[in-house]
């Protein structure tokens, strides 16, 4: 049924072979009857793959489908066209849908009956027997989604059941589920099978079936209120049959990623360095904690999309010249930005149930915001694989700052971040300085004891590239402070009253190399202690603690390593006097590396120590407050408690 029959009557002479009859008159005239009867019922009539229905999001190729070849041996570079004519776009888009691209045209495999279906959002013309589609232009295919409704018609190429229009392509378009069931119902579009059968589909035929393909289009922009969403799709068949009514098919519902990047840029006012919360002893105030310290950014205005948020990149980071002894290699190796690490996505496709994967989260990292509310402060994270401790925080950064869907959204890789602030010189908290404070006893004459108190702290480092950059000697210099504990006239909480300051020349071991850190050292001997705390009328006894300051180079200058001499440099530690300890260092002008010239420590002699406990060094944090740069400075470390039986 509802095919049509052709019947051929034929009359036929027997025995026309003989004397009285000649083969020629065998046989007679024929007559053709042809008859159509449509079914009264139609079961089993289409048969939908899994998944029934696809989104197909196209990126265009960057070379212009031409690739560039580069001659080793010439710069200059060679254009090599590809010899396929078919755009890979519309490659990909066939690959998708398992049929066959040539030029701009789609069309079905050798052996295949495809009828196609277009909307009319994409430019195009149909083949008259609907057997292929062609593109007017390549743009056709981009920045929009491509869905293509798939089904087969399970009857052979003779059944002549459906009208002129045989499907009739609805959807319905919402931002949830709920919506898209009860949105207004659009006509995408429709499809006409055509009685007639494309040449190429006679090779190797299979006639049994014909397969249906619809390509519609979805543009987001033109779904979008205030600011992109996902979007939700249903899509119903509906059968158009020579008067016979059939049920309309609803495929799966199709649950769409955002596409349409961000339209806000990013804008920086300001940056800062955020705080923990002080900690220090609350019996005795003898020591604090470190703080933690982030960096934070101000934005001119918060993300106007309230799904979105700041996020950020290092393009490139620097050590510190300050802190360098620098060189070519330094003032000009300039590092090449890299690209944002994200997928191509040259074709995306998306089908029912698709597992929700936020593609590209990973390509930046997301800031924090100090409110949930109307977020204008954000704080940075520490780049990728870098902790609070690490040397390279003692550098400068590069920053890319974007704007992007949160981690809540549903994006495609091309379609998270929107368009790029570049900021220079950017630093982050530097490293905590860690002091330590060590009661020791010194060797002074055969049976003579000296008690000391040492202090020791790191300098500032400079790496680049896992390698140490930083100038030796140091550029920067350490200052250490003591302080006393003493209860406050109340009687309800300790004060720290300072006793002593004095700088912390760069220690170098003999075994020091290029690596590791450079340790700065002074001594606060016992005899001087007591006599300060006697000038204020404090026991000797009273609690001791210790706080270190690190200074920017007090030049304000670079260290070029043409400009230095072999001549010998001197670290003090305390006086330079006669008994005072002096560490020389003498330096290769090739190499600017330290020799292992360096004196061993020297007897303090009775004398030396009066000479030191009267002498006044400049102090930048006493008598030029202010008018230097402090780069960090340690928590405050306890002392340990003079024993009774030390001087």
């Amino acid at each position: 049924l509802s095919r049509n029959a052709r019947l051929t009557f034929t009359s036929i002479v027997s025995n026309a072979d003989d004397d009285y009859a000649d083969s020629s008159i065998k046989f007679g005239g024929s007559s053709v009857l042809s008859s159509f009867k449509l079914a009264s019922e139609e079961t089993d009539l289409l048969s939908f793959p899994t998944p029934d229905i696809k989104a197909i999001y196209l990126q265009p190729e960057d070379d212009g489908h031409k690739k560039t070849i580069v001659n080793k041996e010439s710069d200059y570079p060679e254009k090599q066209v590809k010899k396929s004519s078919t755009p890979p776009e519309l490659e990909r888009l066939a690959d998708e849908l398992n049929i066959s691209a040539h030029n701009l045209t789609l069309e079905a495999p050798r052996g295949k009956r495809v009828q196609f279906g277009c909307t009319h959002q994409m430019r195009h013309s149909l083949a008259p027997d609907s057997s292929s589609v062609t593109f007017s232009s390549l743009a056709e295919v981009f920045n929009h989604w491509i869905i293509t409704p798939a089904f087969t018609l399970k009857r052979d190429w003779s059944w002549n059941g459906l009208d002129v229009i045989s499907f009739i392509v609805e959807r319905q378009v919402g931002f949830s589920e709920v919506d898209a069931v009860n949105a207004d119902i659009e006509i995408a579009g429709t499809v006409k099978v055509s009685r007639t059968v494309n040449i190429n589909a006679l090779s190797d035929a299979e006639r049994e079936y014909s397969e249906i393909i619809f390509l519609d289009t979805l543009d987001p922009k033109d779904y979008k209120k205030a600011f992109p969403k996902e979007l939700f799709v249903q899509y119903t068949i509906k059968p158009i049959l020579k008067k016979l009514k059939v049920d309309e098919i609803q495929l799966q519902m199709l649950r769409l990623p955002i596409t349409t990047i961000p339209a806000q840029i990013p804008k920086l006012v300001s940056a800062g360095i955020a705080l923990s919360k002080y900690v220090y002893d609350e019996e005795k105030y003898s020591s604090s904690d470190t703080r933690q310290r982030f960096l934070w950014l101000e934005m001119a205005e918060p993300p106007v999309d309230p799904h979105d948020t700041f996020y950020v990149r290092v393009l490139a980071n620097s050590p510190d010249p300050m802190l360098c002894e620098m060189n070519d290699a330094l003032l000009f190796n300039v590092p090449e930005e890299p690209p944002l690490n994200i997928n191509p996505e040259k074709i995306r496709t998306i089908f029912p149930d698709v597992p929700r994967i936020n593609s590209s989260m990973g390509a930046m990292q997301e800031m924090t915001p100090n409110q949930p509310n109307n977020p204008r402060f954000y704080m940075v994270p520490l780049p990728a694989g870098l902790h609070s401790e690490s040397d390279e925080l003692f550098g400068f950064f590069t920053y890319e700052i974007r704007v992007g869907h949160k981690n809540t959204s549903w994006c495609t890789a091309q379609g998270r971040f929107g368009r790029p602030l570049k900021v220079n010189g950017v630093q982050h908290p530097a490293p905590a300085l860690i002091c330590t404070a060590t009661r020791r006893k010194v060797v002074v004459s055969p049976g003579l004891l000296k008690n000391e108190i040492a202090v020791t702290a790191p300098f500032a480092n400079a790496v680049l590239d896992g390698k140490n950059t930083a100038a030796l000697p140091p550029q920067t210099s350490l200052w250490a402070f003591l302080y006393a504990q003493v209860k406050q006239a109340d009687g309800k909480a300790y004060r720290n009253i300072l006793l002593a300051s004095k700088p912390m020349p760069y220690k170098m071991s003999k075994t020091q190399k290029d690596g590791g850190n450079r340790y700065g050292l002074c001594r606060f001997n016992q005899t001087e202690i007591s006599f300060l705390l006697e000038t204020i009328g404090l026991p000797i006894t009273v609690g001791l603690s210790v706080l270190v300051a690190e200074m920017f180079p007090l030049s304000n200058m670079w260290r070029i390593n043409d400009d230095l001499k072999p001549d010998d440099f001197f670290f003090i530690d305390g006086l330079k006097a006669e008994g005072t300890q002096i560490m020389e260092q003498k330096f290769n002008p090739d190499t600017a590396a330290p020799s292992a010239n360096v004196q061993e420590e020297m007897v303090i002699s009775e004398e030396s120590l009066a000479a030191m406990m009267n002498y006044q060094t400049p102090n930048p944090l006493i008598h030029d407050l202010g008018k230097y740069r402090i780069y960090r400075t340690s928590a405050l470390a306890t002392a340990e408690n003079i024993c009774c039986d030390c001087d």
